[in-house]
């Protein structure tokens, strides 16, 4: 009995810390990915349990947001499409693809984000002609993108980001809030993939469910008030460091 409680308040702080970086930053699998793997889950039951809990996380994500999105519903509609191809493909992948390969790809796509959230390159959205080059570009990464949301989804967010400063015009929690409301498409139906591919271990989805529901609540508020560069620092300092130990540890 003691031990399922400490279980279920590890599972539910880690899910409200995940969900505040997801909202804030979109890193959420950098915290509830490695406690999932703390628990022995084995790495593809970590990442379906992950998915399936950060659905949660979207929706209060876009209902703190409103103000931001209040404007952003025609970009929206262009962008569900892509959503929903990109989405589906990348879950059906998880389960195409061997085990294996998964292991030895995720170490990677976690140190790029972390990478990329330290050093992000210099997008000057004030900038009235953006080339149709880069354009087209910032649309076929956003698919990407949800392609890879859809199979993994660590780092997504942040990489998601940087397309969509690209192509939306407006300051960071305005392209953030954008962001969480793609990315909560995607994770459903990515969810709703999963349920039909495997077996879900519900008691560990629901407590970690209920705590990205509150993160994901906390993360546009923050983004309000913490200095862009500092969420950058830490999010992408622990995206690093883990990804050298789960390169140590799949990889080696």
């Amino acid at each position: 009995m003691v031990h399922w409680i400490l279980t279920l308040c590890w599972l539910v702080l880690a899910g409200i810390a995940a969900g505040t970086i997801s909202s804030a930053a979109g890193l959420a699998s950098l915290v509830s990915y490695p406690a999932l793997l703390l628990m022995g889950m084995t790495p593809v039951a970590a990442n379906v349990t992950n998915s399936l809990a950060l659905v949660t996380s979207g929706f209060s994500a876009v209902l703190s947001s409103r103000h931001e999105l209040k404007d952003q519903g025609r970009r929206l509609l262009i962008l569900l499409p892509m959503t929903i191809v990109g989405a589906i493909l990348g879950a059906l992948l998880l389960f195409a693809l061997p085990a294996t390969v998964f292991k030895m790809v995720v170490p990677f796509f976690i140190g790029f984000a972390g990478i990329i959230m330290l050093f992000p390159p210099r997008i000057h959205q004030k900038e009235q002609h953006t080339t149709l080059f880069r354009r087209l570009g910032a649309w076929g990464l956003a698919f990407l993108v949800c392609v890879y949301t859809g199979y993994f989804g660590a780092g997504g967010g942040v990489v998601m980001l940087l397309a969509l400063f690209a192509i939306i015009p407006g300051n960071f929690a305005q392209v953030n809030a954008v962001k969480n409301a793609v990315l909560v498409v995607a994770n459903l139906l990515t969810a709703i993939v999963y349920l039909f591919k495997t077996t879900i271990a519900w008691q560990f989805v629901i407590p970690m469910a209920c705590g990205f529901f509150i993160g994901g609540y906390l993360g546009p508020v923050l983004v309000r008030h913490i200095p862009d560069k500092v969420m950058h620092l830490i999010v992408g300092s622990g995206a690093i460091i883990l990804a050298v130990v789960l390169f140590c540890r799949y990889c080696l």
